[in-house]
């Protein structure tokens, strides 16, 4: 069963860059699935006329960071495969840790539980980007 579940993107000082609500089935889901649900939003949203400034888990390739995120001058198409792979090799060499409702997420392929009250919290700490 499909429900909203709240990401935020907070930094190390605790501090909350941006809140976003994504709809994912309740029940198990892994790590893995999540960035893999978030990876495809963030695609989206600039593809469907989003911002002209990205603000998300994986930095776009190309440009360099502004002040509130990574400008997108020109539209192109955003490969979400590649959106994925980055943000799942930026998770294992530690440049984020993610907390789902509270705790600390170590394994991409662990099972969580979902509910209709989680929360995910992403907390970048190195910058995210290729490779």
């Amino acid at each position: 069963m499909p429900a909203q579940v709240r990401i935020v993107d907070a930094t190390v000082s605790g501090g909350t860059t941006q809140e976003l609500l994504y709809e994912v089935d309740l029940g198990r889901m892994t790590l893995r699935k999540l960035i893999e649900i978030r990876s495809r939003n963030e695609v989206e949203r600039p593809d469907a006329g989003g911002p002209e400034v990205f603000v998300g888990l994986a930095q776009p390739e190309g440009p360099e960071a502004g002040d509130s995120g990574y400008p997108l001058p020109v539209r192109r198409e955003i490969d979400a495969d590649a959106r994925i792979k980055r943000a799942v090799k930026a998770f294992q060499r530690g440049a984020f840790l993610v907390l789902v409702d509270g705790r600390q997420v170590t394994k991409l392929d662990a099972p969580l539980e979902i509910t209709y009250h989680s929360e995910v919290m992403f907390v970048k700490l190195l910058p995210v980007t290729g490779g």
